[in-house]
């Protein structure tokens, strides 16, 4: 009985601690961090903007047809940063989400600027940002402006995250 009752107590305990799910997120836990899904698709990237912590996760979900997402810098929209991240394009030819996501870690809480890095999303606006400034200095507003007027976008192959099992 004493077995039985320790082990109940143990499981109440782990299942009161308190959850790293914040409001407004569809995360799930992981590892030591947070895991946030980003659905990236042909009408776009959603959610556009998130903040996370360091040590956390980005699972980006492709939807239908030929995606992929690659980090850029503030400064110069659809242009790949030669250290960021770049997945591989993916193609999906049924509808819900390709069945692998590209997982990238969550190094420290800086601002991190990605696009789509397909045909010409970017320069249609398909971008999006991790940790955007709180003071309000750089702007998904502004970087997506400009990315309408970027003269073209570059895309490398896969780096800095890799592909898994969306399990």
């Amino acid at each position: 009985m004493r077995f039985s009752l320790l082990t109940l107590l143990s499981a109440t305990a782990a299942l009161a601690a308190p959850s790293q799910v914040s409001e407004g997120q569809n995360l799930e836990a992981r590892s030591n961090g947070v895991t946030h899904y980003v659905k990236v698709t042909q009408n776009g990237i959603s959610p556009p903007q998130l903040y996370a912590n360091e040590g956390d996760f980005i699972w980006f979900q492709f939807g239908f047809g030929m995606n992929s997402v690659v980090e850029g810098e503030y400064e110069q929209p659809c242009r790949s940063y030669g250290n960021g991240f770049a997945s591989p394009s993916v193609y999906h030819s049924k509808g819900g989400y390709y069945h692998q996501v590209f997982v990238v870690d969550v190094p420290n809480t800086e601002p991190r600027w990605y696009y789509s890095g397909e045909d010409s999303r970017c320069t249609s606006g398909h971008v999006a940002v991790i940790n955007p400034p709180r003071d309000g200095s750089k702007t998904l507003a502004n970087y997506q402006a400009r990315a309408l007027r970027a003269p073209y976008i570059t895309a490398l192959s896969e780096r800095g995250g890799q592909m898994e099992d969306d399990n």
